[in-house]
């Protein structure tokens, strides 16, 4: 019995460890405002300063952090997404969602919501997909699209 009392300890001391950053700070889900309609994939910082936050850039964001649930809160506009095809990291083309981890084989569930289907649109223009799940068979990728339309006007 007492080594399962050790097996247990020692899984819960290894749970908190995977909780914590290397800078001590803890690590928890994310809420992600975007705050600009421009596709940039630059724009990953996301820490409420005034146009820091794309669409684009938020996923990049929450790709990065798989192990979290994240959020992304996208305001009333229409987001035009573009650019060259058949990349996996939605740097360009179509909004890649899946975990960058090296070894990552599961991302936590990545939610967005819009404000109303009738005022947030993500439309990508006949130029690619909108949104590309998980790239590898052994990587498994929830999206959640809440309040929004998804369109390739």
């Amino acid at each position: 019995m007492p080594k399962l009392y050790i097996a247990l300890a020692l899984t819960l001391a290894a749970l908190v460890l995977v909780g914590w950053v290397a800078d001590g700070k803890p690590v928890h889900a994310a809420t992600l405002a975007v705050d600009t309609t421009a596709d940039n994939a630059a724009l990953t910082a996301c820490t409420g300063a005034a146009g820091d936050c794309s669409l684009r850039g938020a996923i990049i964001k929450a790709n990065s952090t798989p192990v979290n649930p994240d959020t992304i809160t996208l305001p009333a506009g229409t987001y035009s997404i573009g650019g060259t095809r058949s990349d996996d990291t939605a740097d360009t083309g179509d909004l890649d969602v899946t975990c960058l981890s090296v070894g990552c084989t599961s991302s936590a569930p990545l939610t967005i919501n819009g404000a109303g289907a009738a005022n947030t649109i993500i439309d990508a223009g006949f130029s690619d997909r909108v949104f590309d799940m998980a790239t590898a068979a052994s990587n498994v990728t929830a999206l959640n699209l809440n309040d929004l339309t998804i369109t390739q006007v």
